[in-house]
């Protein structure tokens, strides 16, 4: 955490429209997303430079996969495009990790009775791979995402709207319940981009 620049997003600063897309940052993607000196979104290309000339202002929360470099310095290199990003990391404190252990917790106490498949119960494979996940760091980055979105709403910054790739991922979901919770006047467009 100490590694990562400090966050500019402030309330005052900006009179223009906020709008978030969540990016994706893989590393080994066929697709590079730091194109120059100008970042082209993995699955949105130049979409936030279209949003800025008309009037927003664009942001984007990326989900690091399969990084090779260290989440710090891929966020350093993202930086440097001029694109604004904002990762949970500028964001939440100790309270906040605990809150996120909390959350996943909570999960132990799903029930998983009665799946069937074909007339087969899977409920033991659905509830095993439930465990298997619930304290996965990937997924406690996701509700830490929330909690961010709480505190900029407690900063007074109000998003317009969000811009996501709709694939049915946990972090789809964990950004839509916070936003939801925490930005309720913000329109939520997802973009089913593959099959």
């Amino acid at each position: 955490r100490a590694e990562l620049p400090r966050p500019t997003l402030n309330a005052k600063l900006d009179a223009r429209p906020v709008c978030l897309i969540r990016s994706w940052v893989i590393d080994g993607y066929n697709q590079n997303p730091l194109n120059g000196e100008r970042y082209l979104d993995r699955n949105f290309g130049d979409l936030h430079l279209d949003l800025g000339r008309c009037g927003y202002r664009v942001i984007h929360i990326p989900v690091f996969s399969n990084l090779k470099r260290s989440k710090a310095k891929a966020y350093r290199e993202l930086c440097a495009t001029g694109a604004e990003f904002l990762i949970s990391e500028q964001f939440v404190d100790t309270c906040d990790v605990l809150e996120s252990l909390w959350l996943a917790a909570r999960e132990l106490l799903l029930r998983f009775d009665g799946i069937t498949l074909c007339g087969l119960s899977v409920s033991k494979i659905f509830l095993t791979s439930h465990w298997d996940l619930i304290f996965s760091p990937d997924l406690l980055d996701f509700n830490l995402a929330g909690l961010m979105l709480r505190k900029l709403a407690k900063r007074g910054i109000e998003i317009d709207r969000v811009i996501y790739t709709f694939e049915s991922n946990p972090s789809e979901k964990a950004l839509l319940l916070a936003m939801r919770a925490h930005q309720p006047k913000a329109t939520l467009i997802g973009f089913q981009h593959s099959a």
